[in-house]
């Protein structure tokens, strides 16, 4: 089966999570730094891509009404603190990242703590650093935290039946007239489960689509006969024909 959907051009895609707020905590010298200009770790997160990710994220603005938070509150990652903050940007996940640097050690240490997908998220990450390369190491550390609360939302959606992943799938459609492509076009789209139809190619006789769709292949495959149409394998591409 694997080997058919690849051949075919079958491709799951998890949808994008809820935005998530992060906030950005160094500790240093035996105290936290959390708000201001003065907080490389903030900085570091500032300059990474947050949008283009399976989890996107949105830091605190840092004002005032940010500040009113007890400053301990959010070390500790408490829930009620984290909620008030998200309730404040408008989005149900916040979490604390705390990074902290043991300089005998020559070890960078971090945590992303708050309430995950799947429930309490306490991710911990440790690495190495070399003098002067702190930065370097705080932006890989940034980055492995985000792609552990990627994973974390992919295995949301993969324990929950109600969050189907959506799928894509190039199938040939051959017509005989624009009538006939208008008709079988209409029952696609109509289709149960069927998201999309994106039409990449159209020439005389032949249409080249991709179908997106919720569920199994075997779903989409009963949903079009559902509709009247056949979907097979013709050896090269999936095609589908009105019965």
């Amino acid at each position: 089966v694997e080997f058919l959907l690849s051949r075919a051009n079958v491709r799951i895609a998890v949808e994008q999570a809820p935005p998530a707020l992060i906030i950005p905590i160094l500790w240093t010298d035996g105290s936290a730094v959390i708000w201001g200009s003065d907080n490389p770790w903030r900085a570091i997160w500032e300059r990474l891509d947050l949008d283009n990710r399976l989890v996107p994220a949105l830091l605190p603005l840092g004002d005032a009404a940010d500040e009113l938070i007890d400053p301990q509150a959010l070390i500790s990652a408490d829930p009620a603190a984290l909620e008030l903050l998200a309730g404040r940007y408008g989005v149900s996940l916040a979490f604390v990242a705390l990074v902290a640097f043991d300089v005998e050690q020559n070890r960078i240490e971090s945590a992303l703590v708050g309430s995950g997908p799947r429930g309490p998220l306490d991710l911990r990450d440790v690495g190495q650093i070399e003098a002067g390369e702190e930065e370097k190491a705080m932006a890989a550390m940034a980055g492995r935290l985000l792609a552990r609360l990627d994973e974390e939302w992919r295995a949301a959606v993969a324990s929950d039946p109600t969050r189907q992943a959506r799928q894509t799938v190039t199938i040939g459609v051959p017509f005989r007239n624009l009538q006939e492509w208008v008709g079988i076009r209409g029952r696609i789209e109509t289709a149960p489960g069927v998201d999309n139809v994106d039409v990449r190619s159209l020439s005389a006789g032949q249409a080249q689509i991709v179908v997106t769709y919720t569920g199994g292949f075997q779903e989409l495959a009963s949903a079009l006969q559902f509709q009247g149409l056949s979907l097979f394998d013709d050896g090269v591409n999936w095609i589908i024909r009105a019965n």
